[in-house]
């Protein structure tokens, strides 16, 4: 069995995977924020809930910062597979998950200091 041309430069590389997981992952991180919040809320009691929410977040900044890398990864691809399905993606990418972490880092010592008092 032959491939023809155009199958193998559709061929989803390394990079173009990775611009499209920078792209999709701050939907990935709002859709499990939201279906695990209100799956696990209601049944829970609210020391229990604290601590869920704890690793919610801490899992929702490590998959956002792994989008932002994979931004920057797929960016650096754009040299041997061409601009094609890699450069809006991971600029895209980049742009949100960039924005999403950094406002996550300004909030988190606010939070910390109002959880203090």
């Amino acid at each position: 069995m032959t491939t023809s041309s155009s199958e193998v430069t559709e061929k989803a590389t390394f990079f173009r995977n990775a611009a499209k997981y920078s792209l999709f992952a701050p939907l990935i991180v709002f859709g499990l924020g939201i279906v695990l919040d209100q799956g696990v809320k209601p049944s829970v009691d609210p020391s229990t809930y604290r601590m869920f929410a704890i690793g919610i977040g801490i899992t929702n900044l490590i998959l956002l910062l792994f989008g932002f890398m994979s931004g920057i990864v797929a960016l650096c691809g754009i040299k041997k597979y061409g601009k094609e399905k890699i450069l809006w993606r991971g600029i895209a990418g980049l742009l949100i998950c960039g924005f999403f972490l950094s406002a996550a880092l300004l909030i988190i010592p606010v939070i910390l200091h109002s959880a203090t008092k």
